[in-house]
């Protein structure tokens, strides 16, 4: 399966959330212009039911059944998180979906692939906690690359030779 084997790269490494989400972007036009999902789900993923422009144009407002369903999916799958602020926690995939780790536009790229059923509830896990992990270790990067580096000004006074005879100050021996 196409999608197993993009999400295996992005697993590994070999593959960026930006080039993954490229890869699935035909796949699910394919299934959008079928009108249905062909990919199986897994097994503890309730199977959302095929998404309307008209439901699309709801979704950010209105109490869709649908949004209910993949809602209490999210909620209901719990994963562990080892970095940020929900170190050692056990989170909702929802919770995490919503913080501030996934960008809007990310947010809803991905709930699409999953209602579309092009991602399962466990390939989402991968890449919410994927960006999670990478969000963080690219702010101890920044952060580490901020206290290893003196700032400009500091650089030209400390290159900076300064000659004092003994005895010039006060006090000095």
């Amino acid at each position: 399966d196409k999608r197993e084997e993009l999400l295996n790269h992005y697993r590994n490494g070999n593959l960026q959330l930006e080039e993954l989400t490229e890869s699935l972007a035909p796949l699910l036009a394919e299934t959008t212009s079928r009108g249905t999902a062909t990919h199986p789900r897994a097994p503890d993923t309730p199977s959302p039911a095929k998404v309307t422009s008209a439901e699309e144009e709801r979704e950010e407002g209105a109490d869709v059944p649908e949004q209910g369903k993949t809602e209490g999916a999210l909620k209901a799958r719990m994963v562990e998180i080892s970095v940020g602020e929900f170190r050692g926690q056990k989170v909702s995939l929802w919770d995490l979906l919503h913080s501030k780790y996934i960008p809007e536009e990310k947010r809803k790229e991905i709930l699409h692939l999953y209602k579309m059923g092009i991602l399962t509830i466990d390939q989402m896990e991968t890449v919410i906690t994927g960006i999670v992990n990478r969000t963080e270790e690219e702010k101890v990067k920044e952060a580490a690359s901020h206290t290893d580096a003196p700032s400009s000004w500091e650089d030209p006074l400390r290159n900076h030779t300064v000659v004092l005879h003994v005895g010039e100050f006060p006090g000095q021996e």
